[in-house]
């Protein structure tokens, strides 16, 4: 599910690409909010905030990957 913005943005276009082309395990919806989240806090002077809510995100994935029975 593209919007305007992620059909005009070549980095994001780029990633997904990249994921498909070596077979990547890692859902798309994932790579996104993974990249939206990068986006979001690209220019912030303190990480901490970025690395705080990037492993959110991932435990996230896997409690419900795990909760699911998918393989992490």
């Amino acid at each position: 599910m593209m919007n305007s913005t992620d059909s005009n943005d070549m980095a994001l276009s780029t990633l997904l690409s990249v994921a498909k082309e070596i077979g990547s395990d890692l859902p798309e919806e994932l790579l996104r909010k993974v990249f939206a989240l990068q986006r979001l806090h690209q220019f912030d002077v303190d990480r901490d905030v970025s690395m705080q809510e990037l492993q959110r995100l991932i435990e996230d994935h896997i409690g419900h990957s795990q909760n699911n029975g998918v393989a992490v």
